[in-house]
């Protein structure tokens, strides 16, 4: 539900980070947190060889980022975590995060 400024209320609102590398990872949730925070969102940051516990979480999200990093959607390790997330999620909303200049 949203009030009339737009802001989600009401729920807990969870968004997931997933990134392979701790330090990336810890980095866009940091740089996400505050925001978050003013929003009243919970952030999750996990790594895309998650658990069964993590993935119960991804399924009551509202949204998920995967941060490929260098790797490319085309390459197996990409097409694993796109995998991961849509067959664990498949109605969350997924943003890709790629460091990669081309569209690949």
């Amino acid at each position: 539900m949203t009030d009339s400024a737009g802001k989600i209320s009401g729920e807990n609102v969870t968004i997931v980070i997933v990134d392979a590398m701790p330090l990336r990872r810890a980095s866009i949730a940091g740089l996400l947190s505050t925001w978050f925070k003013s929003l009243d969102i919970h952030l999750c940051a996990m790594p895309p060889n998650m658990g069964a516990a993590e993935k119960e979480m991804l399924k009551e999200c509202r949204l998920a980022m995967l941060s490929l990093g260098m790797i490319s959607l085309e390459e197996s390790q990409g097409q694993s975590w796109f995998a991961t997330l849509s067959t664990n999620a498949p109605v969350v909303p997924l943003a890709i995060i790629s460091d990669r200049e081309d569209r690949r």
